[in-house]
């Protein structure tokens, strides 16, 4: 076998180089505001190609775009491409713990079985879900109807403390305040907004002594963390287990499995806020503001919300099936603006020969997902917003697109999808039940790229709301 190998090695090229590297810093200065969109340039261009090298200061990486190229490293090769390299600002944050910065291997696994296991416990039971869900839902909506009727808002804030709550409630049975959530949740927007800080942090070691602010966010969100932890184990009862860190600490007390550590447990109380809280309201702020530049998809909505549902009641999942619009109307959303343009890096955990290129292990992999959101080869005017590609000539829902991956795929996919999509459908349906939205005075995007930052936003703008 190992001569087998060593002969696959001999036939296989090395990646090529893409775009030649500045000195010291490499190609990070040439990346622009918006890397994903500057690395799926290159990737077009026959120089390069779909799989290129890059160089971020010392750090060698290779780059794959395309939907052929990321499924088959994701899904066909997904151990190999599982891998998490050293980072130094996840690594600082997360310690190597958890889920999101743990290396893949057994303590992975692990967690990963234990986090899906009581997702389906505590969070996909259909009737606490949609309560927990609506609940914040109707605060944020009286807040709205009596508030904001006559003067704008944003919308963010509001989303962020739905997603947020909602993430407390599976994973401590409990929620907050909206001060308290509001502290919080400004400290991971803060550095969620630094993504040029953050690459220097990981590949620039001499410019982590000026962000200082950064480090103290850092350090703040994981004493919120640890203080409600620390509440949960005083307060904790072997008869009455009602949430993920409830399971966690009876697991940890009774030594059922070896990796679970009160570390662990930090670690990974904070993968769920902020995976969890930032994916999901990005989301829904921008079908919001996707909705509010086309007044007439809002309006196509509407109708089909009221056919469906009405206006007495509150949307439940089972109307989920009944409204193939609207529900394609959020998968374009995601397509159009995926919340993670280029996935948290990866590294492969073996040699692989992979599309006649030899790549060796613990190579330094960066997925450009926004490449297949925007694949010409399976999106026809892959820039438009328009929820009808994901409809048959039945008007039927198709989600099954092979080039639509908005929670990933392989190891390391994200294993909340199912409430993900369970809270996008709730929260949206119910504030367009409610509300239609504007912009303040007519304001038009100059256009739809967003703002971008480790997540993709939506512009800064101000809504008006009328009720219906």
């Amino acid at each position: 076998m190992k001569k087998m190998f060593q002969q696959d090695k001999d036939d296989g090229c090395t990646v090529p180089w893409g775009p030649k590297p500045w000195p010291i810093v490499g190609n990070l200065i040439s990346l622009g505001r918006r890397p994903y969109e500057t690395i799926y340039k290159w990737s077009k261009n026959p120089l390069y190609g779909p799989i290129f090298k890059l160089r971020f200061g010392s750090q060698t990486v290779v780059c794959l775009n395309s939907t052929k190229l990321i499924r088959e490293a994701l899904h066909e090769n997904a151990e190999i491409f599982a891998g998490r390299p050293y980072l130094y600002m996840i690594n600082e944050t997360l310690h190597g713990k958890g889920i999101i910065s743990a290396p893949y291997g057994k303590d992975f696994n692990e967690h990963k079985t234990f986090l899906v296991r009581n997702l389906n416990r505590f969070g996909r039971r259909r009737s606490s879900l949609e309560n927990a869900c609506l609940e914040e839902v109707k605060i944020v909506a009286e807040k709205i109807r009596d508030q904001h009727q006559t003067k704008s808002f944003s919308m963010g804030q509001f989303l962020s403390e739905i997603s947020c709550n909602n993430i407390c409630t599976i994973t401590m049975g409990r929620y907050f305040d909206s001060a308290k959530i509001g502290r919080f949740l400004g400290k991971i927007n803060e550095n969620f907004n630094q993504t040029a800080t953050i690459a220097s942090f990981n590949f620039l070691p001499f410019t982590r002594w000026f962000q200082k602010k950064l480090f103290q966010n850092v350090a703040d969100c994981a004493q919120f963390v640890q203080t409600l932890i620390k509440e949960r184990e005083t307060d904790f009862d072997e008869q009455s287990i009602t949430n993920i860190v409830d399971s966690y600490i009876d697991n940890l007390k009774k030594q059922k499995i070896q990796s679970f550590s009160k570390e662990n447990l930090d670690s990974l109380v904070q993968d769920l806020f902020v995976a969890g809280t930032e994916t999901v309201s990005n989301t829904l702020n921008w079908a919001i503001f996707y909705v509010t530049v086309h007044s007439d998809i809002q309006q196509k909505i509407q109708n089909e919300i009221d056919k469906v549902i009405g206006k007495e009641r509150y949307p439940c999942i089972k109307d989920r099936m009944k409204m193939p619009y609207t529900e394609a109307a959020i998968l374009e959303t995601m397509r159009c603006q995926c919340a993670g343009p280029i996935l948290l890096p990866r590294s492969t955990t073996q040699d692989i020969l992979f599309c006649n290129y030899y790549i060796p292990k613990d190579t330094f992999i960066l997925v450009n997902m926004w490449s297949v959101m925007k694949d010409e080869t399976y999106w026809n005017e892959p820039n438009a917003f328009e929820p009808r590609r994901f409809l048959n000539d039945k008007q039927q829902i198709q989600n099954n697109h092979i080039a639509m991956m908005p929670f990933s795929v392989g190891k390391r996919a994200c294993v909340g999808e199912a409430i993900a999509k369970t809270q996008l459908f709730l929260v949206f349906t119910s504030l367009l039940q409610r509300f239609e939205f504007r912009f303040m005075d007519d304001w038009k995007p100059k256009d739809l790229q967003g703002e971008p930052g480790i997540t993709l936003r939506p512009p800064d703008c101000k809504y008006m709301a009328r009720v219906r």
